[in-house]
């Protein structure tokens, strides 16, 4: 069970460096962001940060097509 765990934490900060790195690549704040696809910056800043272990694919599709970024 702690291996699953360890897992997803991993996971979970691996996509926020990658969601990070794209936003940051084209010069855009967390309310940039938040202004273009209605994703508040308070959930982007958790994404980013690696706390939202489960993020839902509604708000990742939307985060890929404004950021321009491959989540499949």
């Amino acid at each position: 069970m702690l291996d699953i765990y360890s897992n997803m934490e991993a996971s979970a900060d691996q996509l926020g460096l990658y969601l990070r790195s794209a936003r940051t690549r084209i010069g855009l704040t967390l309310r940039d962001v938040e202004r273009e696809t209605g994703v508040s910056n308070a959930y982007l800043s958790q994404l980013e940060g690696g706390k939202i272990k489960q993020p839902s694919p509604a708000v990742l599709q939307k985060l890929a097509d404004f950021l321009e970024a491959d989540f499949m």
